[in-house]
């Protein structure tokens, strides 16, 4: 096999593996909805739960502002225009089972510019897990019901 036919393999491959995280991330009608999801995130990862803590407090507390901003721009119809492009690492905490003890969660914020709903969610789904919670789920009827950012066309177009 030459090098070319090596390289359309490989490229092959990774496609195929992108084409099956997609299709794994795929919602259906019994995955719970994002808002529920992100609900029970709160409740694990909410400021005032670490007021014994201030630097922890202070760090979700900043973090939760950041992701909060980027979800209401993901809001169906909260968003005129195109997402901008964002590549952020936020840090959460969390309690642990024994007592005053607390677990890192790095999270790497992204969107792309356009209609990101996949690479947000993904992340989304990856943070979720890192807390113990249900990694699937339906965005649902508030975020992403139909093209949000679709720039508007002017006179004349199509």
């Amino acid at each position: 096999m030459g090098t070319a036919s090596k390289l359309k393999a490989v490229r092959r491959v990774k496609l195929n593996a992108g084409a099956q995280k997609r299709a794994k991330m795929r919602p259906s009608d019994d995955d719970p909805l994002f808002k529920d999801v992100f609900r029970k995130f709160m409740t694990k990862v909410h400021p005032d739960l670490f007021s014994r803590h201030p630097e922890l407090r202070e760090q979700n507390d900043a973090s939760m502002q950041q992701l909060q901003e980027v979800l209401g721009q993901a809001k169906s119809g909260q968003h005129e225009t195109e997402m901008p492009v964002l590549r952020k690492t936020l840090v959460f905490y969390v309690r642990t089972s024994t007592a005053g003890h607390f677990r890192k969660i790095p999270f790497e914020l992204r969107t792309t510019g356009s209609d990101c709903k996949h690479v947000l969610g993904m992340a989304m789904a990856q943070l979720f897990e890192q807390c113990d919670l249900p990694s699937r789920f339906r965005w649902g009827s508030d975020y992403w019901e139909r093209t949000v950012w679709k720039p508007e066309l002017r006179e004349g177009e199509e």
